[in-house]
């Protein structure tokens, strides 16, 4: 059963401190994957479908950023299977 998960916003992170997932290449798509144990993260901003079907494990302390409204999203709070 997929969990759903609104992240918090967070400022953009300092260059080198973070990992920072930007999906605005053209023609990018929300990541999916097949896994038992997998969520849907969505934007704290406003509420745009990032991610989905992702097993938890893989999102580590990585901020998102989304491709509608651009802001930056905290994934570290997920925590690992």
């Amino acid at each position: 059963m997929a969990n759903f998960f609104h992240l918090k916003t967070v400022p953009a992170p300092q260059p080198g401190t973070r990992t920072v997932i930007d999906f605005d290449a053209p023609g990018t798509k929300p990541m999916a994957t097949v896994d038992s144990e997998v969520g849907d993260l969505y934007c704290g901003q406003c509420g745009a479908l990032m991610v989905t079907d992702i097993p938890r494990r893989n999102v580590g302390n990585s901020v998102i950023r989304c491709k509608l409204c651009r802001a930056f999203n905290d994934s570290s709070g997920i925590k690992a299977l």
